[in-house]
């Protein structure tokens, strides 16, 4: 069984992040073999090495990291840091800065990238590397790494459902910040400054969102903000 932490580093305390609790439902959900998943998150005001002791504290032999536009310019020191204090640990990254600069962040210190949606791509790769399964990381859509030089596989899936983050992990961790759902997910327009641009649009089911913003009422949130890109 292999120890993993999903490390999101938020732009504020009050943010939450979503994309952690997604990855880490996915595992629950998709994953063959049985992982320990923690999440730890953090904020860019915080420093590095404070970030990289916290997360170096579960003692993990796999780190992912979601990247983004505000905490892009942190993460080239803190992967020096992490590797640095867990030399033997695997780091994956995904995310939209990551998707869209593969190669820029496995030459940074990243081992792998999952370009796109991971529920499915990440849980995938936990299990290939729990089986030091080679020939199953050409297999896995949107995984980019070195094999020799620099290998991407084509393509990533999207999710078929709508994995539901909201577990009661998650609740202990929101403690009234602010809380945050998607009902949607790409873009039908093309925008040339916008990396979803031109992204499948899917929708999910209206139902299961009812349920979500009910839950998510009741949680002690004093504000839910939407994260769809053309609400």
């Amino acid at each position: 069984m292999s120890k993993v932490v999903l490390l999101s580093i938020n732009a504020k305390y009050v943010h939450s992040s979503l994309a952690v609790w997604f990855l880490s439902a996915g595992v629950k959900e998709y994953s063959r073999l049985r992982h320990d998943v923690e999440v730890v998150e953090a904020t860019i005001k915080q420093d590095n090495a404070d970030i990289a002791e916290r997360a170096a504290d579960h003692m993990p032999d796999i780190i992912g990291i979601s990247t983004y536009i505000w905490n892009a310019g942190k993460l080239p020191g803190l992967l020096k840091l992490l590797r640095q204090k867990l030399p033997d640990a695997v780091f994956a990254l995904g995310g939209p800065e990551a998707s869209h600069n593969a190669g820029y962040w496995i030459e940074t210190g990243a081992d792998y990238v999952l370009r796109g949606e991971g529920e499915q791509s990440f849980p995938a790769l936990l299990d290939a590397l729990e089986e030091n399964d080679a020939a199953a990381l050409k297999t896995i859509p949107g995984l980019c790494y070195k094999n020799g030089g620099f290998h991407s596989n084509p393509g990533f899936k999207t999710s078929a459902n709508l994995i539901d983050p909201y577990g009661s992990a998650y609740f202990d961790a929101l403690d009234g910040r602010i809380a945050y759902i998607e009902t949607s997910r790409g873009c039908p327009f093309k925008c040339a400054y916008c990396l979803s641009g031109g992204s499948k649009l899917k929708f999910f089911p209206l139902d299961k969102i009812k349920e979500q913003v009910f839950r998510l009422s009741q949680s002690g949130a004093k504000t839910i903000k939407f994260v769809d890109r053309t609400f």
